[in-house]
């Protein structure tokens, strides 16, 4: 199961050896028939090609151009859900007060970047709202101008931008609403919004309306001591991952290097042993290749699948999700692939490690070691993908002087935010 030393013993134990002891050559060449050592050479290709087809196929719920342009208008307004959004804007009121100007500069950039990305005019209306709880209403107001060449005459965002501008606007600038005689004369004041007005704003965009609500009642309104408490918490369990990661990269550096060491001076030996011939199809040669395969076209069928489902079903409907979600299950059960083709139970069980081994808490330490010594890897991986992904927003824009978009809708979370 995993790797092991010198004095390392036979790993099989705890498996009955009479269901992984080798079978007789005689007996072998007469249960199984024998194949060149190239008989499996076209799974590589074939698994290499599902691989690729799965990766790069598009995805199965189709695009709705008339709906993308009521939404980027401001004519459709997605209620808002649980996302990295919300999420910020706590954590720009918990920390307020210690953020330093240059932050603060870069905060703002990071917001109207994310607001540049994104297809959607009421989310760029709330990262509106975030900039002016960072940066204050002249910040508010800068990003509300550059919003509104895009609206739409009649999307309900013209409502709430002049709500959110009475919100904001001093305190000294403020009258009372006037009538029709003196309509004329408030040239220099903003009418204070009207409750009907903080109700259309609040349903419309959830907690960022009762956000902006509760600008002009100061830090001892409910809705602000409650996003300054998520905050804080938000900023703990940032902590505590950010020590976590740190110690865990550290321990993984170390057994990382202890791992290359033993396994250049032949201390350290893979614990998984090649199967004795007779122990799986065609003398246990390529059986988890095919299971893999197996796996992949699995999932290109439902990739398929939930195209067509797609396809025939209303824009609005919900139900193709559900049932994708649904028929995600049964991909897992090709994991069973090689009982299918004839391997034996036990010796199934230890090629998977549900077996002790040398012991239980022993393979359990030994996996734990693994992990964290993958840690390091997986770490320089994510650093070459950031990377990637910079290189390639940068041949993008060079070449077309367009961005990537952002990052799509998550159908799952909507549903489950919104209560199905």
């Amino acid at each position: 199961m995993m790797a092991g030393m010198d004095d390392q013993p036979d790993i099989t134990e705890g498996v009955p050896t009479q269901a992984i002891s080798p079978p007789s050559p005689a007996a072998d060449d007469q249960a199984v028939p024998r194949r060149s050592a190239g008989g499996k050479r076209w799974l590589w290709p074939v698994t290499l090609v599902l691989f690729l087809t799965v990766v790069f196929l598009p995805g199965g719920e189709k695009e709705d151009k008339q709906a993308q342009r009521l939404v980027a208008s401001g004519m459709t307004v997605p209620a808002p859900h649980a996302d990295v959004v919300i999420v910020l804007g706590k954590l720009f009121i918990a920390a307020n007060d210690f953020i330093v100007e240059p932050q603060r500069e870069e905060l703002l950039a990071s917001l109207d970047a994310q607001a540049k990305q994104s297809k959607s005019a009421a989310e760029r209306f709330r990262i509106a709202l975030l900039a002016g709880e960072l940066a204050g209403g002249e910040a508010l107001a800068d990003r509300l101008e550059k919003l509104k060449p895009d609206l739409a005459e009649d999307s309900p965002l013209w409502t709430d931008i002049r709500t959110v501008e009475a919100i904001y606007a001093p305190a000294d600038a403020q009258s009372p609403a006037p009538d029709a005689d003196e309509a004329a004369e408030a040239t220099h004041t903003v009418s204070p919004p009207t409750d009907e007005a903080i109700k259309e704003l609040e349903s419309r965009h959830g907690w960022f309306g009762r956000l902006a609500a509760s600008h002009a009642k100061g830090p001892a309104d409910p809705v602000r001591q409650a996003a300054e408490r998520d905050g804080w918490i938000l900023i703990g369990i940032f902590a505590a991952f950010g020590g976590i990661l740190l110690l865990a990269f550290l321990a993984g550096l170390g057994m990382l290097i202890l791992g290359i060491v033993l396994a250049a001076q032949g201390r350290l030996r893979p614990a998984l042993p090649r199967p004795p011939p007779g122990m799986a199809p065609e003398g246990g040669r390529g059986v988890w290749l095919e299971t893999l395969a197996v796996f992949l076209l699995a999932f290109l069928l439902l990739r398929i699948g939930a195209t067509v489902i797609h396809a025939r079903a209303d824009k609005d409907a919900d139900w193709p999700l559900f049932v994708q979600l649904l028929l995600q299950w049964p991909v897992a059960l090709t994991i069973l692939w090689p009982l299918v083709r004839g391997m034996p139970w036990q010796q199934f069980r230890h090629d998977i490690g549900w077996h002790t081994g040398r012991g239980f808490w022993r393979e359990v330490g030994a996996g734990l070691a693994a992990y964290l010594a993958a840690v390091p890897v997986y770490c320089f991986l994510a650093v070459v993908i950031a990377i990637w992904l910079l290189i390639k927003q940068a041949i993008r824009k060079a070449l077309t002087g367009e961005e990537d978009g952002g990052p799509g809708a998550n159908r799952i979370l909507e549903l489950v935010s919104s209560g199905g």
